[in-house]
């Protein structure tokens, strides 16, 4: 699938690819081997395991935080986004990156990070803090209980616990337009849905009138 020259640059001689060799040299460089834990698996399997760590009643394997680089796949991020969740204690923490990421190939779904965050969000609303963005700064609201920086990554935090969703759920696909919920203010809402020129008072490269509106 890549030219000989290229293939050498990423993969080792056995065919392994260097960057694992290289994650594990910067661990021991960095001293951290007393508190990283190395595994080659999928996230969802890897997730799987946490989540069974958690569940046997090991507490030293409970994160406070998950950061998921998810699979940037409709649907697989939507699971991903679950375990996750379930795995953290109530005050924990999810964020990723890629809100924004277009894959070359999208299967229907032109935004699957933000298709799948948003929908699961909707799905998950009352366990999620709506107030993350009082306690940390450049963060910004685009539905009840998610939030996204300007680098475009996005954050949700657990405030209760939730049952587990229906598998028909998962496999619901929603118009970005109708995932969107970026004014608390409903005042607010009416003044800029009623211009779509309103500049930058209200809409910007995140926070389109398409998206709010």
């Amino acid at each position: 699938w890549q030219p000989k020259e290229a293939r050498l640059t990423i993969l080792d001689d056995r065919g392994e690819a260097k960057v694992w060799g290289q994650f594990l040299a910067n661990i021991a460089d960095a001293g951290h081997q007393d508190v990283v834990v190395p595994a080659k698996a999928t996230s969802v399997q890897a997730l799987r395991q946490l989540q069974q760590l958690v569940q046997s009643g090991k507490p030293e394997f409970w994160p406070d935080v998950i950061y998921l680089d998810s699979s940037h796949e409709a649907q697989e991020t939507m699971l991903e986004l679950e375990i996750a969740f379930d795995t953290l204690p109530i005050g924990g923490v999810l964020f990723g990156d890629d809100f924004l990421f277009r894959p070359r190939w999208t299967y229907g779904i032109d935004l699957p990070v933000q298709h799948d965050v948003l929908l699961w969000a909707s799905l998950r609303q009352e366990a999620l803090d709506d107030t993350l963005d009082s306690e940390v700064p450049r963060l910004f609201r685009v539905r009840k209980g998610v939030f996204v920086s300007y680098t475009f990554q996005w954050f949700v935090r657990k405030v209760a616990e939730a049952p587990p969703l229906a598998a028909a759920a998962v496999r619901v696909a929603a118009k970005l337009s109708d995932l969107w919920d970026c004014f608390r203010d409903p005042d607010q809402r009416q003044e800029c849905c009623e211009d779509p020129s309103a500049g930058p008072r209200c809409f910007d490269t995140l926070f389109t009138y398409e998206n709010c509106c």
